[in-house]
């Protein structure tokens, strides 16, 4: 009996000397006060006894997105690489897609449309292309105070998910290469796969606005501990943590007058509500050095 106690004695020291090694590295980029609000949010989650879960939005939030989305830059690459020239239905068809996606960000479905926009490719095709796009124009675009931060959360014990509004299959492997984060916990615009082939049948929800949240729901289920994002398409998802609510660069210039953000900007949205501001910077590009470029596509502005 005695050894009995002794041992569990042992066990219960070694669980709380193993919850109190965890420790916090400073994010160097963000200031002293706030990493002392992520350090004493990161402290509070030691000892917690639900799921510790973080979700992150991609572009603009861990990744820069200046000048273009990684995602419309691998798109535009296929396209000039197989609809470009060709005489064909499909290729017009494909091409219609993709000019909607980078010239109508206002219309929900522009997600859908760079799944559509190569619909018929092969899956691996797509992943080696993405890849092959970040290590030619985006190598400098992971945003060192997010990998700190993505570091720190995983020294804490945590699951970290990513839900994007673009096609998942783009993003896979830069994740995991780059910050750490498995495939299979990034949550995007997706379609069906039939032998390695991607298909037109999209897969609900739309992961745009609040059908981020849905995904969340649906997907992950548990209720985050952090989640962060940049835009307005994030609001929604970010209002759901139950703990640590983080918008990176949030914009001041534009009010949106929808009955959640009510006049205002999603700065002032987030000052209002206890959303914790970060700022990283996005290093852009020479504007020819992109595919992108001969579409026309929408310039993403440069952010703080």
């Amino acid at each position: 009996m005695k050894l009995k106690k002794l041992l569990i004695s042992a066990t219960f020291l070694l669980f709380i000397n193993y919850g109190f090694a965890q420790t916090y590295n400073h994010i160097v980029g963000w200031s002293k006060k706030m990493n002392n609000e992520i350090y004493q949010f990161l402290e509070t989650t030691k000892l917690t006894s639900t799921p510790k879960i973080a979700v992150f939005d991609f572009d603009g939030t861990i990744f820069g997105q200046t000048p273009y989305y990684i995602a419309d830059e691998v798109i535009c690459t296929y396209a000039i690489d197989n609809y470009i020239g060709k005489e064909n239905k499909s290729a017009e068809k494909s091409l219609k897609h993709l000019n909607n996606t980078l010239h109508n960000k206002k219309d929900p479905n522009h997600t859908i449309d760079r799944v559509y926009s190569f619909a018929g490719a092969k899956l691996d095709e797509i992943q080696n292309l993405s890849w092959n796009v970040y290590q030619a124009k985006y190598q400098d675009k992971a945003y060192p105070e997010m990998q700190q931060l993505i570091a720190n959360l995983y020294e804490y014990g945590f699951e970290i998910w990513v839900i994007t509004g673009s096609p998942s299959v783009i993003y896979g492997k830069i994740a995991s290469k780059i910050f750490g984060i498995p495939d299979s916990h990034i949550i995007g615009a997706n379609s069906v796969i039939y032998n390695g082939v991607i298909s037109d049948e999209i897969i609900p929800p739309v992961t745009m606005n609040n059908g981020k949240l849905i995904a969340l729901e649906t997907f992950i289920r548990e209720k985050p501990l952090l989640i962060g994002g940049n835009s307005r398409g994030d609001i929604e998802m970010v209002q759901y943590s139950q703990g640590l609510k983080l918008m990176i660069n949030p914009d001041n210039t534009k009010k949106y007058s929808d009955s959640l953000l009510k006049n205002q900007s999603i700065q002032e949205f987030c000052e209002e509500n206890n959303i914790l501001i970060g700022h990283c910077k996005d290093i852009g590009g020479k504007l020819s050095d992109f595919n992108a470029t001969k579409f026309k596509a929408n310039v993403n502005t440069n952010t703080p």
